[in-house]
């Protein structure tokens, strides 16, 4: 009839009016070509990344991008049950199917279903363990695939082999030594296992930062109520702190040289590990102000000395949004620790210039495609050991030493007593690069942390 035909026609102007994808015209990852869609349109590409057998098709990035920034746009939670939902369909309408063709067709989708499931568990096994609704929705789903008596799909969607994540839940708990003078033999220490150890507690604490931590920071831009991510600030800036009270410990130019001389040396092999954050804390702490005014100290340094400082001052400066370290940590392999500020400056200007939705409510796939590039970088160390044997009893020093916090004006007095204001200002080549304070308080001026006043104690920091 007419009727029936006019029906077809708005249905179909309708569908028009409110698309459900849109195609990606630049794709950023190999296999990404959507920009936008609906939520169920986005599952259904998830499922159709993979063939039968668990072969990602054309070796799609979709999945990793997918899996790893949902939790961007839906609780976990939500994305096993609406996988349930696709099983259990495709299983009422296989059953309800006559021809064997559209059989097969449902088993298929069904395995597809599974396979997209057995990715996940694999790539991101900490979801399942940190999560105990998710955990309670993969268990809901294994309940459907055994009714259902499909063996293939039941060694698919299996939580046995989930190693433990239990060193993400645990907080380093900070030693509150309130004037208390911690003896580090510092000078008995070799840079180089000073640095292996830096490097080993930073990433312990780097490690723990969950997806959902730089999620919130970046939304709200806050700390409160962040305390793993507030954790990994104190300690940097608590580092930076700490090599200018170590400095300033010292009565003469020269001791205070010596030093500075044994921190770039620890900066040299953070340098070599590739670990690009700790290195900027302590080149931060060397350019800082309140050492890059001693004039005195900064001319018994060696030529290689400000060379090498200038170097690394470049190396890690703020120019050209951190061309040069980004240059450098693309290059590096292997085992490596980022300059969290500045990738959580990336995060946070994404979400500020891009919307999370399109028109018509279509989520914004081109943005969490851009944004899991840079989540990458910083997840990449849940799954990352360094090639360090951690020396327990040295690494607990470390924390404790860099706990005692200070403030800026402690500092800058002790920085004016040691070589009062009429020197002569310090030598150019030694403060350019970071300005002042830029790597310690500024480094991605997201990480900045105010201290709790404490009573200055410095004379025995710098014991032997």
């Amino acid at each position: 009839s007419s009727g029936g035909g006019d029906e077809s026609d708005t249905r179909s102007e309708t569908s028009e009016k409110t698309p459900e994808y849109i195609e990606e015209d630049r794709p950023l990852l190999s296999g990404i070509h959507v920009k936008g869609a609906t939520l169920n349109r986005l599952i259904r590409i998830l499922i159709d990344s993979f063939d039968p057998n668990g072969i990602l098709i054309d070796e799609s990035e979709y999945p990793k991008v997918f899996f790893l920034m949902h939790k961007w746009i839906m609780e976990s939670e939500h994305l096993s049950n609406m996988l349930y939902d696709l099983f259990k369909h495709n299983g009422d309408d296989y059953k309800k199917a006559i021809i064997d063709q559209e059989k097969r067709q449902f088993k298929e989708c069904q395995l597809r279903v599974c396979q997209a499931y057995s990715y996940w568990i694999k790539n991101f096994p900490m979801h399942f363990d940190l999560d105990k609704r998710l955990k309670d929705a993969c268990e809901k789903m294994q309940n459907l695939i055994e009714s259902s008596g499909d063996s293939d799909c039941m060694n698919l969607v299996d939580l046995s082999q989930i190693p433990s994540f239990d060193w993400m839940r645990q907080m380093t708990v900070r030693n509150q030594a309130k004037n208390k003078t911690v003896s580090l033999a510092f000078n008995n220490i070799e840079s180089q296992t000073l640095a292996a150890q830096l490097t080993y507690l930073e990433w312990k604490i780097l490690r723990r930062i969950t997806f959902t931590d730089y999620k919130i920071y970046a939304i709200k831009n806050t700390l409160q109520g962040n305390p793993r991510l507030e954790r990994s600030i104190q300690f940097f800036n608590g580092l930076s702190t700490w090599i200018q009270c170590m400095v300033l410990s010292k009565m003469t130019p020269k001791q205070r040289a010596e030093i500075i001389h044994k921190f770039l040396e620890v900066a040299k092999y953070l340098r070599d590990l590739q670990n690009f954050n700790t290195c900027l804390a302590v080149i931060g702490g060397i350019s800082h102000s309140a050492l890059a005014r001693l004039s005195k100290t900064m001319m018994c340094l060696s030529t290689e000395d400000i060379k090498f400082l200038s170097e690394m001052t470049d190396l890690l400066s703020s120019n050209s949004n951190y061309a040069q370290y980004r240059k450098s940590l693309a290059e590096s392999e292997g085992f490596k620790i980022p300059i969290i500020g500045v990738h959580l400056k990336d995060i946070i200007s994404l979400h500020v210039a891009l919307q999370d939705r399109f028109e018509y409510d279509l989520i914004n796939f081109r943005k969490l495609v851009q944004l899991s590039i840079v989540f990458r970088t910083l997840t990449n160390l849940q799954v990352s050991i360094p090639p360090i044997q951690p020396n327990h009893d040295l690494i607990n020093l470390l924390t404790l030493s860099v706990d005692l916090s200070y403030t800026e004006d402690e500092i800058y007095e002790l920085s004016l007593a040691r070589e009062p204001r009429s020197s002569v200002s310090s030598p150019d080549q030694v403060s350019r690069g970071l300005s002042p304070g830029e790597s310690a308080n500024d480094s991605a001026d997201v990480l900045k942390k105010k201290e709790q006043v404490q009573s200055p104690v410095f004379a025995d920091w710098a014991a032997g």
